[in-house]
């Protein structure tokens, strides 16, 4: 599993992108049940500006305003 962090100027900067081979046994939907116990709800009609993920298509694509949850991310999934 490859861990890639982007600064990008937004509403919420920190960009991780995960990529992972088959092989591994990464579930996006795990982490995403966790970013919200650890960082709030988040649902369709509630945008909490903390973080949003895009588990569509089994990517890992999550975006966090703060540097530090970026960070507890990747160190809990790593």
């Amino acid at each position: 599993m490859k861990f890639e962090i982007k600064f990008v100027p937004e509403k919420r900067p920190y960009h991780v992108d995960i990529h992972w081979n088959s092989s591994n046994d990464w579930n996006s939907a795990v982490a995403y049940k966790w970013c919200e116990e650890n960082f709030g709800h988040r649902n369709d009609k509630y945008d909490n500006p903390r973080w949003y993920a895009n588990t569509r298509y089994f990517t890992g694509d999550f975006k966090f305003r703060d540097e530090q949850d970026a960070m507890l991310f990747m160190l809990r999934w790593s």
